[in-house]
Formats: structure tokens, C-alpha cells, sequence
């Protein structure tokens, strides 16, 4: 909840600082600051990198909204791996875990991981949702066809994780042009093709990738005007040995990058 409360800060003093209500924008920046210290102070044992609750959940969240310094981050990710680890590789967390969860394994490198938590057909899974005859989000994961209610869409954030890190759409990545557009779309060993789209105010952006032996085909669609790169994660080059590009439609070879 105290993390919550920070990011909710935050928002606000990117919100007062866009139409210039300065003064609003500094007391919820001092709120944003002051919420972020004492969960460090309080929340965080800066021993061992660990969230209070020594929980999935705790841990993901500290990690993906910035609690942590850039140097404590690996440490801290190696503790939610080893939390992962002991759940026997399945995802135990809430709905607000499960917002960042897979994000942060992804992010850091472990698609493949978050992955297998999202569709794995073991309880509990959305894939086991699936195997229990679900056709929308149900509200609870619990064994078997005993869902309370089944229209709930705060398990949603999966759409999200599949558009931003399987195709890879980060529309305005730094909040500060919608036209603005990075591509970094993820490559997990378990998948054959991806494909994900988003319509913007300049058009319909198309994503998608597929395996041509041991590379990959990348095709994009991007609206006039937009702007940016076309990102690989590590392991990756294009064809030209290149790993950014600028942004633009076309089809690109993806190879593994061999050192």
C-alpha cells in the first residue's frame, strides 16, 4: 500500500508539472520522496535486498517501482528468483503482483520464466484458468471451476505484458510525446511467433515476429510521423550486426548474437 501510495505520488508531480501547476507539482514530488525513504528505512532490509513480507508480491513491486537503487537491483532480483524458485517456479501473488510480476522477470531477462508462470497449466495459472473452462478473468484463482465471479479485469495486466514485452510496443517510453515509439520485442525459447498492435493517435501500430530456423523475422507497421528506435534485447544483433535502429515499417532479420 505504501508503494502504491508513492507511485500515486509521482504520477500526480508528472501530472502538475505538464500544465505547469508548480507548486502542486513540488508537494507531491516531497510526498513521492518522503514515502520512497521511509520504505526503504522501514520496509526494506538493505542486508539482504528484501521487501518486508519476503513475498513475491513485495519483492516484484519494490523492484519495479524504483525502491531500490540501481546497484541493489540485482540482489534484490536474485531474492525474487529464489521466492519463485521455492514456489516451484509458479506465480504466487495478488492482483497487484501480479501487475509487475511478470514485467520484471521479463525485464530482467527471464521471458521465458514469466511465461511459463502466465500460461503453465499447473494451479494456479491463467492456463490453468483455461483448463478449467475459463473464457474471460475470473475474480480468484482457486483449485478447480469455484470462481466467485468471473468478469474481473484487475487480472488484466496481462494484455499488457504481452503487447510491451512479446511484441515489444512502448509507446511513449519517457511520458513526453505520444508520438514517441521504441520497439523491444522478446524472444522466449517457447514461442514460435508473436504479435501484438496498438492504435495511436497517428495510426495502427503492428508488431509482430516469427522463427525462421535459427533466426527471426521481425515485421513492423508504423504510423507517419512517429518516431524512435527499434530495439534487441541482449543475445540479439540484426542482420548488420547492428542492435538499434531507428524506427521505421519493414522487415528485419534477428539473429542470436554470437561473440
Amino acid at each position: 500500500g505504501t508503494v502504491m501510495a508513492m507511485d500515486i505520488a509521482e504520477k500526480m508531480a508528472f501530472l502538475f508539472d505538464v500544465v505547469g501547476m508548480v507548486p502542486q507539482r513540488d508537494f507531491a514530488a516531497a510526498i513521492a520522496k518522503q514515502y520512497r525513504q521511509t520504505i526503504r528505512e522501514q520496509l526494506i532490509d538493505l542486508n539482504t535486498m528484501t521487501a518486508i513480507g519476503n513475498c513475491q508480491t513485495s519483492q516484484a513491486m519494490a523492484i519495479y517501482y524504483d525502491v531500490f537503487e540501481p546497484g541493489e537491483k540485482p540482489a534484490a532480483f536474485a531474492k525474487l528468483l529464489e521466492l519463485v524458485h521455492q514456489y516451484g517456479d509458479l506465480m504466487d501473488v495478488g492482483v497487484l503482483g501480479a501487475r509487475v510480476l511478470f514485467h520484471v522477470l521479463a525485464e530482467s531477462g527471464h521471458t521465458d520464466l514469466a511465461l511459463k508462470l502466465i500460461v503453465g497449466p499447473e494451479f494456479p495459472s491463467y492456463g490453468y484458468w483455461l483448463r478449467c473452462g475459463a473464457t474471460s478473468l475470473w475474480e480468484d484463482f482457486f483449485p478447480g471451476d469455484v470462481a466467485d465471479s468471473r468478469n474481473h479485469h484487475f487480472w488484466g495486466d496481462i494484455s499488457h505484458f504481452f503487447i510491451r514485452q512479446l511484441a515489444g510496443i512502448r509507446l511513449n517510453p519517457k511520458g513526453s510525446d505520444v508520438n514517441r515509439l521504441d520497439i523491444l520485442p522478446r524472444f522466449p525459447a517457447s514461442l514460435t511467433h508473436a504479435e501484438g498492435w496498438h492504435m495511436t493517435p497517428a495510426g495502427k501500430i503492428v508488431s509482430s515476429w516469427a522463427r525462421e530456423g535459427d533466426n527471426i523475422r521481425l515485421t513492423l507497421q508504423i504510423p507517419e510521423g512517429m518516431k524512435g528506435n527499434i530495439l534487441l534485447e541482449p543475445g540479439y544483433s540484426f542482420a548488420d550486426g547492428f542492435h538499434v535502429k531507428p524506427l521505421a515499417s519493414g522487415s528485419y532479420l534477428v539473429r542470436p548474437f554470437v561473440r
